[in-house]
């Protein structure tokens, strides 16, 4: 019987030199020959993906660079409406809509103004000038005569007691409904306020609006 002691070895860890004289075992050999092709496409196309990464990178920083700098130089309907087309993507875009639609009010084209407002709302309803995009929205529909969406949406912006947009919201609501010849309602509204708001600025502005729409209120009684 042949001894097994410690200096036998198996056939299948013989070690193995390639051609480049390096020696490895066996399997090892083996598994690069099976696969080396493969790990060297798969480092090729790593090496690429972070090339474009860099690329990209550099990319998107120089569209964020260029499209703030036309941003801060926009002052036109034309110009505002460039930049959203061809920055469609950019940081910018949200507050660009929100400026072209400001626009649009100032030239007297109110349903222009609302589309844009809407488009805002739809497109960025995470983002953190959302409430403003909804008050120019009903501003714009009470300049269009459309009281009804205007009401709703003033409404549903004074919900928020401590928003920094109550105090419009709520004058715009008192103020639609005055128009519609609702002046009880609208005192009522501006009664409230003025005895809950610690706004001296709406506060002194209702006041003002509350003589006004009580000064109708005996009238058409």
């Amino acid at each position: 019987m042949a001894l097994q002691g410690s200096r036998s070895k198996d056939k299948n860890t013989v070690p193995v030199i390639d051609a480049d004289g390096i020696v490895h075992d066996e399997d090892e050999l083996a598994f690069f020959k099976n696969y080396g092709n493969f790990i060297i496409i798969l480092v090729i196309i790593v090496a690429i993906a972070v090339a474009l990464f860099g690329i990209m990178r550099n990319y998107n920083t120089a569209t964020q660079n260029r499209s703030a700098e036309l941003f801060n130089k926009a002052e036109t309907i034309k110009e505002f409406n460039d930049l959203i087309a061809t920055f469609p993507e950019a940081e910018t875009i949200p507050l660009a809509r929100i400026n072209l639609g400001a626009e649009h009010y100032r030239a007297g084209s109110y349903a222009k103004a609302i589309t844009v407002f809407e488009e805002f709302i739809a497109m960025h309803p995470e983002h953190e000038f959302l409430a403003n995009a909804k008050l120019n929205l009903a501003i714009a529909q009470e300049a269009s005569g459309n009281l009804a969406k205007a009401t709703e949406n003033y409404k549903a912006l004074s919900g928020d007691t401590k928003h920094y947009l109550y105090g419009q919201a709520v004058m715009g609501h008192a103020r639609v409904l005055s128009a519609k010849n609702k002046y009880a309602e609208a005192k009522a509204i501006y009664e409230d306020f003025i005895a809950n708001s610690d706004s001296q600025v709406w506060v002194r502005q209702a006041e003002e609006m509350l003589k006004t729409v009580s000064a109708k209120l005996q009238t058409a009684e």
